[in-house]
């Protein structure tokens, strides 16, 4: 972790936004920036209402043209991706939700049957990041990310599978919550977190070949 924040890394490739929101209270809507091997840029603000923060990310997506916008659906952003959607494409804006399931297949124990892997998508996410942060990866020298970093526990239920601890777990322990820890995990959401953004676009028309019948 350390390293990571003293890592000079050009940053290349594709812009993508992880997007973190948050309601009231102590909690911050936070968005990190990724380009390949860098976290290149973490920034929140507090108390901001949906469309506050819509707007905040239409500036950004118009002066940084991101690649890719995830934002986590599992509570209040699913009202701020829907508008997002409103207002700017479907290969752009990304919805993700955290206690959704994994996107990659499930680790095959001895007898070829799943077992272990992360229990949801908050959990592969953050496994991948932990993957990048073992190699050589940059992320911005600040204290709040390492320590969100660093502050999540976690578990293994009954399938084996990581399982990483609830923010209302967080809370009643007196931690706050990771908000820029989940916004940078939000930047690997794709496959073995590639900084390469894979296409999925389901709306596309379906092509069938040509043939002829007898």
């Amino acid at each position: 972790m350390v390293r990571a924040r003293k890592e000079e890394i050009e940053p290349y490739g594709d812009l993508i936004l992880g997007v973190d929101p948050a309601g009231g209270g102590t909690d911050f809507t936070a968005i990190a920036w990724r380009r390949g091997h860098c976290i290149t840029k973490i920034e929140k603000r507090r108390d901001l209402d949906t469309m506050q923060v819509c707007g905040w990310i239409g500036k950004i997506i118009r002066e940084d043209k991101p690649a890719r916008v995830n934002v986590d659906i599992s509570g209040l952003g699913i009202g701020i991706h829907d508008r997002l959607l409103e207002q700017h494409s479907f290969g752009l804006i990304r919805g993700v939700n955290f206690a959704g399931k994994p996107i990659e297949p499930p680790v095959l124990d001895e007898a070829g049957k799943p077992g272990g892997g992360p229990a949801n998508r908050r959990a592969e996410m953050w496994a991948n990041l932990k993957t990048a942060l073992s190699g050589r990866f940059s992320i911005p020298d600040r204290e709040r990310l390492q320590g969100d970093l660093t502050s999540v526990g976690y578990k293994y239920n009954s399938a084996g599978q990581l399982q990483l601890e609830s923010k209302q777990d967080m809370r009643r322990r007196g931690v706050p919550s990771p908000d820029e820890g989940d916004a940078v995990a939000l930047c690997f959401s794709e496959p073995a977190g590639s900084p390469v953004i894979q296409a999925r676009n389901f709306y596309g028309k379906i092509a069938y070949p040509q043939r002829s019948f007898v």
